[in-house]
């Protein structure tokens, strides 16, 4: 071999070794890890089939006392990003998110007019958080960049179509009032011209005195309350009470859906099955 083909080979070589490698190498493996249901969902929507997507908190179980099985642990022990609603709301989990996994935050208190945690229950809000976690992906994961945000407008279009259904059907009964059981609906009241009269729980587990109870009833009655929100799993005591006292009708919603939950298997099945409800008990047809 000629010397200036020798050259060439080892030249070649060593400059191979300087080469940055290309961000795509770089990135790691998109395992995505979340608290619940209805935000796996979303994020699944819009990571693409390259993510390893999960979500730690079971259909039912309570967020503030669940600690994750050891398959979840391990989950978490591999997640690159962690996509939490709260550093309360995901306090049990947070600890078991390693240093090395970046952490977003859906939802700061300090800077939102609501207190209660709830975003995802709105779908007007739902765009939003889509927006945040494309941008958040893009950022760690430039090689899959066009993809999300192919996702991202694909998805929020499903949304905005679902918005407005969800506006046409409460407009017969906008204005009208409810009292929820928890804290959950206030920012889906607002969207559709709904008003929460009055909230039984106002903190979990946390029963009305009789004092705040007779308040309610009263609220009720100004308000001309006819429908009592509560969740699907929750015990109905206080509000089987509020029902005998004001005569409004009990209506079951779902926070979170899930697997094998009939017709709310995916985030958007799981609003058009909450606002569908709410209307018809409302308008007295349910």
């Amino acid at each position: 071999m000629k010397a200036r083909q020798v050259f060439i080979i080892i030249a070649t070589i060593i400059l191979a070794a300087y080469v940055p490698v290309s961000a795509a190498m770089q990135e790691k493996p998109m395992v995505i890890g979340t608290s619940i249901y209805p935000l796996y969902d979303m994020i699944k929507n819009i990571a693409g089939p390259r993510a390893e997507v999960f979500y730690v908190i079971p259909p039912g179980a309570n967020p503030h006392t669940f600690e994750p099985v050891p398959s979840i642990v391990r989950k978490l022990s591999r997640a690159s990003v962690y996509v939490a609603v709260h550093k309360d709301f995901d306090r049990s989990i947070l600890p078991l998110v390693p240093g090395s996994a970046r952490v977003l935050y859906l939802f700061n208190r300090e800077e939102s007019e609501y207190s209660d945690p709830h975003v995802w229950l709105s779908v007007q809000r739902a765009r939003t958080l889509c927006s945040a976690v494309a941008a958040f992906l893009t950022d760690l994961y430039p090689s899959q960049k066009e993809l999300i945000r192919e996702n991202r407008d694909s998805y929020c279009m499903q949304l905005t179509a679902l918005d407005k259904e969800l506006t046409q059907l409460f407009e017969p009964v906008r204005s009208q009032s409810f009292i929820q059981l928890h804290q959950a609906w206030d920012r889906f009241a607002d969207d559709y011209g709904l008003a929460v009269a009055g909230t039984i729980e106002k903190g979990h587990g946390k029963k009305p005195s009789v004092r705040e109870f007779k308040e309610l009833v009263t609220l009720a009655r100004q308000n001309n309350v006819q429908v009592i929100v509560m969740g699907l799993q929750t015990g109905t005591g206080i509000a089987e009470a509020l029902k005998r006292e004001t005569g409004s009708a009990l209506v079951r919603l779902d926070t979170i859906g899930g697997p094998g939950a009939e017709g709310r298997e995916t985030y958007i099945g799981l609003m058009r099955f909450n606002g569908t409800r709410l209307a018809a008990a409302m308008a007295g047809t349910e």
